[in-house]
């Protein structure tokens, strides 16, 4: 288990990350900084082709509160997948994200794996009232944005508390 930017890191020796330098320890922080546009230093040195790198910045950007980040890496003409809701464009998306996202007291990070233009993302997040949320995310990423999304997560919490609408 690592830490990073606020939330804890989990990940198996079979992630496929195209950026493979996983950060070891705390002491080798300095080899991720160079592969995920979340990271503070050294942003300039990433491919904007990098698919794991992009999903990890948006990843790493709204789970730090960062929204406006994360919401620059979404394509103006994003597809959304989701199991609860719906959202036309990036704009809609990224005001959903936010408040949901802003509600979000700890996350998870169980794997993340990328090959060519897709990635996928599996976490645990934890809102109260909802308890811990399993999601797992793919994602299309083209030209350094992300294009499309599709989202599964189990939905009954959700609609219990009255959060499809």
């Amino acid at each position: 288990m690592e830490r990073g930017l606020g939330h804890d890191v989990h990940h198996t020796h079979a992630q496929a990350l195209t950026c493979v330098t996983w950060r070891r320890s705390l002491y080798k922080s300095s080899l991720v900084r160079c592969c995920y546009p979340g990271s503070r230093k050294r942003r300039g040195h990433m491919s904007p082709q990098d698919t794991g790198a992009v999903i990890r910045g948006y990843y790493d950007a709204w789970t730090s509160g960062e929204f406006g980040q994360a919401a620059s890496l979404l394509a103006p003409g994003l597809r959304v997948e989701v199991p609860v809701n719906s959202y036309p464009d990036a704009r809609s998306f990224a005001a959903a994200l936010e408040g949901f996202g802003s509600l979000t007291t700890r996350t998870e990070l169980l794997a993340a794996m990328s090959s060519g233009s897709d990635g996928m993302l599996l976490y645990d997040m934890d809102v109260p009232g909802l308890g811990t949320l399993r999601v797992a995310e793919h994602f299309t990423v083209e030209n350094g944005k992300i294009t499309r999304i599709r989202q599964v997560h189990d939905t009954a919490a959700l609609r219990a508390a009255g959060f499809v609408g």
